[in-house]
């Protein structure tokens, strides 16, 4: 998924860089609790 057959990262990866960067913010700024949300995935 990273990376395309001549090494150039897919487009896919940025956005999933976004997506973790922006809860890597939300998590430290404490808008989101990964451990003790109601909604948890599972």
């Amino acid at each position: 998924m990273d990376n395309d057959v001549y090494g150039r990262v897919n487009k896919v990866q940025y956005y999933s860089y976004v997506v973790t960067a922006v809860n890597r913010y939300l998590i430290d700024q404490g808008v989101l609790d990964i451990h003790h949300s109601e909604v948890n995935g599972l």
